[in-house]
């Protein structure tokens, strides 16, 4: 029983430590949206990332046909 106690403190202890680094600031605003708010707030930013995602290749394949500076 003891050793259950312990490992639920340690436990406590770990989430601690992870937590000091979160900001709950933006946990509470994001708590203030509905789902749905939640909802298209997401589908905007996976929207952005896949413009990155497009932009980046591009600039990569862009890069690539161009000829090597000497």
């Amino acid at each position: 029983m003891w050793y259950a106690l312990l490992a639920m403190k340690s436990e406590a202890s770990e989430i601690d430590i992870y937590m000091r680094d979160v900001d709950r600031t933006l946990l509470r605003e994001n708590l203030k949206l509905t789902p749905a708010q939640r909802l298209e707030k997401f589908v905007k930013f996976v929207r952005f990332t896949s413009e990155l995602r497009r932009a980046g290749g591009k600039a990569r394949h862009h890069g690539q046909s161009e000829e090597p500076e000497q």
